[in-house]
């Protein structure tokens, strides 16, 4: 059963490359295809070779999706050696593959010497800190590359300072993705350090990596100074009212930051009131994501009075928040007045038809 069960996946495998080999004969004499999604298959090495034999050649595919393919060290090499010679794809997502130690060695490679990738997702594929080391490496020296998913990873605080320290010179990468590492409080502190001198970073996503208020208080700090973050999610963190209440003061004088994600960070009710003076102060934020917090009837309330008074917040997110029908209502009657928000999710909030009548009026006079 045993060898059967090999002979049927060298079958599967063999199948997949047929079906490849068809795909890159077909298209490659035309070299009109731009965008190719092979998520989820059986592509594995053999497949990617093929792959990658056809980037050498092909002049317009821009986008490539192989995720979840089963890939290895050595289907990585032949793409990597690919991306050396390649000048026309600028997206590739490799995402969710359990690369082997010397995947990150030559992605970095061919980081240093390719010239048009500009978005490279290699989230959930097992890096670890070594292997950041030599992304970081290949990020160093790259000057294309404008968008990083390293996310759900095993990165720790060593695989930050790899990557701070990348930060340190590169002056091109715009959106950085550490979501769901463990870089704890020392790697937060070596991220926010480079990002005192790093003048191109402007998307950040640093939650769900085990750190509290004095790596949140890092964070605050580049936000007082930091003119180029437009975009932060702070998700899955747990912020205190301590922590919360700097980053308030520090959203109070930011003219730069437009989105803040803070979902699932244990922000209750009470914690509302230092929310509510934020949104009346800062004149700059148009998202705000509020999902999953224990905010209530009563923090329901802190939150729509604040919109009383902001002008700019165009989208607010407050979904499985406990605000109930009362919470509902207190935002129905703001909605009489506010002219800005365009965009309320609420979903998951235990609203009646008590709820509904009050935006029902609402919606009568609400003309945004």
């Amino acid at each position: 059963s045993e060898g059967a069960k090999y002979l049927a996946d060298a079958l599967k495998v063999n199948q997949v490359c047929v079906s490849i080999m068809i795909i890159l004969t077909t298209i490659i004499p035309y070299q009109t295809l731009t965008t190719l999604n092979l998520d989820d298959n059986w592509m594995r090495d053999p497949g990617i070779e093929h792959l990658a034999a056809a980037l050498v050649v092909n002049h317009t595919l821009s986008a490539l999706n192989i995720s979840s393919n089963n890939i290895t060290d050595e289907g990585i090499q032949h793409l990597a050696d690919a991306l050396k010679q390649n000048q026309t794809l600028t997206t590739l997502n490799i995402a969710n593959n359990k690369l082997g130690p010397m995947s990150p060695v030559h992605i970095g490679k061919a980081l240093c010497q390719n010239q048009t990738l500009t978005t490279l997702d290699l989230s959930k594929t097992a890096i670890t800190d070594t292997g950041t080391c030599h992304i970081a490496n290949g990020l160093k020296k790259n000057r294309t590359l404008t968008t990083l998913n390293i996310s759900e990873n095993k990165l720790g605080p060593m695989g930050a300072l790899f990557i701070s320290r990348a930060l340190r010179e590169n002056q091109t990468l715009r959106s950085l993705n550490l979501r769901n590492n463990d870089i704890r409080r020392l790697g937060a502190k070596n991220i926010t350090e480079a990002l005192h001198i790093n003048c191109s970073v402007s998307t950040l996503n640093i939650g769900a990596n085990r750190f509290r208020d004095e790596g949140i208080l890092n964070i605050v700090g580049v936000l007082r100074i930091n003119q180029i973050i437009s975009s932060l999610s702070l998700d899955n963190l747990l912020i205190t009212q301590t922590a919360l209440s700097h980053l308030v003061e520090a959203l109070k004088v930011n003219k730069t930051l437009t989105t803040l994600s803070l979902d699932s960070c244990k922000i209750d009710g009470r914690m509302c009131t230092s929310l509510n003076e934020m949104l009346r102060h800062n004149q700059s934020l148009t998202t705000l994501n509020l999902n999953n917090n224990r905010i209530k009837a009563g923090g329901g309330q802190l939150l729509a009075e604040a919109f009383l008074h902001n002008k700019t917040l165009t989208t607010l997110w407050l979904s499985n928040t406990g605000i109930g029908d009362y919470g509902a209502k207190c935002f129905a009657d703001v909605l009489k007045v506010n002219e800005t928000l365009t965009t309320l999710v609420l979903l998951w909030n235990q609203i009646s038809t008590s709820g509904a009548r009050d935006f029902a009026e609402a919606l009568k006079i609400n003309h945004v």
